[in-house]
């Protein structure tokens, strides 16, 4: 069975963001861990980080499925899964 996911990384070095440096590293590590154990087999992933004027961007996409439209608001709340 093949479960390959492919990770596609955009990351700009020149990047910098202000915050605790451990909570920034788990808030990175949650986003990528959540998409690797809950997508799909066959799934691609990207990262990217990057700066818009003066907001700095971590984003994390996949192409699952997504979440259910009557879920969406439900998975704001802590350890909710839909």
């Amino acid at each position: 069975m093949n479960r390959e996911k492919i990770i596609h990384a955009d990351i700009n070095p020149d990047v910098t963001m202000t915050g605790d440096i451990e909570l920034l590293t788990q808030l990175a590590f949650n986003l990528l861990d959540n998409a690797i154990l809950h997508t799909p087999v066959n799934t691609q992933i990207s990262a990217a980080c990057g700066s818009s004027g003066a907001q700095t961007k971590f984003i994390v996409a996949d192409n699952g499925p997504g979440i259910a439209e009557e879920y969406r608001q439900k998975v704001f709340q802590r350890f909710y899964r839909a």
